[in-house]
């Protein structure tokens, strides 16, 4: 059987959201392959967050290169799948394959626009990040923080074993027996206002063969860079139920597609 339906995954976080919180993902995909993950991207100061995203991809390569000398399939969410991407431009010797979940590539005229908007400060408004500067960060208490996360429109369609596995490692108790957001607002913020404009692909540049998995109801990828990946740049692609958080939201249906798109890449070599 080809090596991509068996082969080791790394697998690289969204923004927010640390890799813990897919542990039902990745033990349905480690049925099949052996799992490695970074566990939380950002918060290590060898690696800040700068402009492009650049030190976080060299994070992602440590990550691979520190816990296995085989080339990977690199899996990631949002963040974490552009990272991959990034990463495997790089360095394609590490790579048998990635997928993307739910990142878009960008046309040369959204490029610029991402590159004005950081330059203007418009990244503000054309990203999260405008969201997350009012975020809350403290709770009473961890039922406090479940009851809050739950009525809230980005949780909302969680599995609920998800959502306890990112209450789980997301959120601590203090000294003071309050409950406090691990994921530093910093961070998050940072990662939003510096996202990379060079994500312009023309085929052939990528080395190793990718594919896409997006939600249908994403309000990341918009379906011009949807079919944009599938037509031009020849990624193997699908699409499924679930907005832009769908990997939390359908972690069971999510491993079926991702082996799914792994067969047809496979098939395709």
């Amino acid at each position: 059987m080809d090596s991509l339906t068996h082969a080791p995954i790394h697998f690289a976080h969204a923004n927010g959201f640390p890799s813990a919180s897919y542990q039902l993902l990745l033990q349905q995909l480690g049925e099949r392959h052996p799992i490695y993950q970074i566990p939380l991207l950002g918060h290590d100061p060898k690696y800040p967050v700068g402009n492009n995203w650049s030190q976080l991809t060299h994070q992602l390569i440590h990550s691979i290169e520190s816990q296995t000398q085989q080339p990977v399939i690199g899996i990631g969410h949002s963040l974490g799948g552009a990272l991959t991407l990034l990463a495997a431009l790089q360095r394609p010797e590490l790579f048998r394959a990635v997928i993307l979940l739910d990142v878009p590539t960008f046309n040369r005229f959204e490029s610029l626009l991402i590159q004005t908007a950081k330059l203007t400060g418009l990244i503000n408004r054309l990203s999260p990040a405008h969201k997350t500067k009012t975020r809350r960060i403290e709770w009473a208490s961890m039922a406090e923080a479940r009851d809050y996360f739950r009525s809230r429109a980005l949780f909302s369609g969680f599995h609920p074993q998800c959502l306890e596995d990112y209450l789980a490692c997301a959120l601590a108790e203090n000294e003071q027996g309050s409950v406090d957001l691990t994921y530093q607002l910093a961070v998050e913020l940072a990662v939003y206002r510096t996202l990379p404009h060079g994500m312009v692909l023309k085929p052939g540049m990528l080395a190793v063969p990718a594919g896409v998995l997006v939600g249908r109801q994403s309000d990341t990828v918009r379906k011009h860079q949807y079919l944009r990946m599938k037509d031009y740049l020849g990624f193997t692609s699908l699409r499924m139920p679930g907005s832009h958080m769908f990997p939390l939201e359908h972690p069971l249906a999510t491993a079926a597609n991702i082996g799914t798109l792994l067969q047809r890449m496979a098939g395709s070599r």
